[in-house]
């Protein structure tokens, strides 16, 4: 579940950054619930072990933002996503959902034969079909009243990733 934790996140440092505060990060920072992550990282493990994933992204660096990015870049594909649809345990808005760094999260992918199965390993756990994988390669995300909050070309996100790594 996606809880009220920026402090300390990437999206806080960048605020801080741009106004004038780096030392300030705010917020509260991310605590783990242990039975809980152990839950999640069992189901994570099966899942795995049956094979029902096509890939799988934590959220905890950059929230869920990052990983939606990356697992876009990484298989080369777009993605359709609603924020309302996320499982929060605290009230966010758009930019709270999108950058939160709960811990014990993954963003993954299945093929649509293996949804069932994913689902009915998960069902006990805070989880939720968030949006779909497309074959047009852009990341559109909608937020609060379904206003789009991000809509972006893959290879935008594939330069702006590799600028972070190799300064290009």
């Amino acid at each position: 579940a996606t809880k009220n934790e920026l402090g300390a996140s990437e999206f806080h440092r960048l605020l801080a950054r741009k106004q004038g505060t780096p030392d300030s990060y705010g917020g509260n920072v991310p605590k783990l619930e242990t039975e809980k992550a152990l839950a999640v990282y069992r189901a994570m493990s099966e899942a795995i072990s049956k094979g029902l994933l096509r890939s799988s992204h934590t959220p905890t660096l950059g929230g869920l933002a990052a990983a939606l990015a990356l697992a876009a870049i990484g298989g080369d594909l777009g993605a359709e996503i609603d924020l309302s649809l996320v499982p929060c345990e605290d009230s966010l808005d758009d930019d709270g959902t999108l950058f939160s760094e709960s811990n014990s999260r993954f963003v993954v992918t299945c093929a649509p034969e293996n949804r069932p199965s994913l689902e009915a390993l998960f069902c006990d756990l805070p989880c939720s079909r968030v949006g779909a994988v497309s074959a047009e390669r852009r990341l559109r995300i909608d937020g609060e009243g379904g206003r789009r909050v991000v809509d972006i070309d893959v290879e935008a996100l594939r330069r702006a990733f590799k600028e972070t790594l190799y300064g290009v």
